[in-house]
């Protein structure tokens, strides 16, 4: 038999300085997961997209969660390249290995 936790404990199973990662690029990103990760405070995270980054990937970056990024892009669709991910990459030095 199938056993559900809740979203709480989920985000209780992500520690620092693991890989996560997430799909769903634009429109199927887990929010509230990721939500519940940066208002954990956990850090130090390599972040995983696939295959492409959107708002989720950019909400972690914004809070400070991500030290590492390995991605196709980074985006936020007719909106453009994301700005969280450009700063992380361009002048707090985050490595982004990209991967097309």
């Amino acid at each position: 038999m199938a056993q559900w936790i809740s979203l709480e404990e989920t985000a209780g199973l992500v520690p620092d300085r693991i890989s996560l990662a997430l799909g769903g690029a634009h429109r199927m990103a887990p929010l509230a997961l990721i939500k519940e990760v940066i208002k954990r405070g956990i850090r130090d995270l390599h972040l995983i997209t696939t295959p492409t980054g959107g708002f989720g990937a950019e909400l972690l970056l914004a809070a400070g969660a991500v030290t590492k990024v390995e991605t196709a892009q980074v985006s936020l669709g007719e909106f453009g390249i994301a700005p969280a991910f450009r700063q992380a990459a361009e002048k707090q030095g985050v490595p982004v290995k990209e991967g097309s």
